[in-house]
């Protein structure tokens, strides 16, 4: 480090040798390095203050990482919870379904529809062992009279649901059954029926005590109207 004339300090470079021959002279070269110096040093500077940078943005990067890694648990524990609860809240249903002693189904709306999905109840009211074998068969096939379909599904479509509605349906082997339905329609996002859901309770033992019923009334006022005695109440 050398000084000028006015004060400021210099930084330069010597390169010196001694001349032959001599013990006392020396020849060298002098060269200013002052800017060199303070480009390095500038330079230095700016990698320190970017080092610094990059540890604080590390440290930064870490956090949030740390952060989002403890979200990423929370939330999975909480899919987790929630998931085992809709696992078990599925497997509550499928079982209720499946061992429910009345019909439940979902269906394709068509002329003559498909079954989507039908519980052993509903297969075994038609006279089927499986579930399986059961949704092979169209819906229509299983009304006594098929016009009984038609006039159903136009009920349904129009009013969207239909609450204990009676249909006249047949088991496998053609044997006359009775049913109880409520039913609904789910629509897509362009308003066209996707599927009917639908509840359906064998009333056939009802309706064969309801004729029973009907036909003792009958007799009754039959017997009266013929008979020679007279009767009042």
């Amino acid at each position: 480090r050398h000084r000028r004339k006015d004060g400021e300090e210099i930084h330069v470079e010597i390169s010196v040798s001694r001349l032959a021959g001599s013990s006392e002279r020396v020849f060298g070269f002098v060269r200013d390095i002052t800017e060199r110096k303070r480009a390095e040093t500038a330079l230095r500077d700016e990698h320190d203050r970017l080092e610094q940078r990059v540890r604080e943005r590390t440290a930064e990067l870490r956090e949030a990482y740390d952060l989002l890694e403890q979200r990423v648990r929370e939330r999975t524990a909480e899919l987790q919870t929630a998931n085992a609860a809709l696992t078990e809240s599925e497997e509550r249903y499928r079982s209720l379904v499946t061992n429910v002693n009345v019909g439940v189904y979902r269906n394709t709306p068509g002329p003559h529809g498909r079954f989507l999905h039908a519980n052993p109840a509903l297969a075994r009211m038609h006279g089927y062992e499986s579930v399986e074998e059961f949704q092979q068969v169209q819906v229509s096939d299983l009304y006594q009279e098929p016009r009984d379909r038609k006039a159903f599904l136009a009920d349904l479509l129009r009013q969207g649901s239909v609450v204990n509605h009676e249909v006249r349906l047949k088991k496998r082997d053609g044997t006359p059954i009775y049913g109880s339905v409520n039913a609904a329609v789910h629509r897509g996002p362009n308003g066209e029926v996707d599927y009917v859901d639908g509840v359906i309770e064998d009333i056939t033992e009802r309706k064969k005590a309801e004729q029973t019923l009907a036909e003792a009334l009958e007799l009754n006022r039959t017997l009266i109207s013929a008979s020679t005695v007279g009767i009042a109440a």
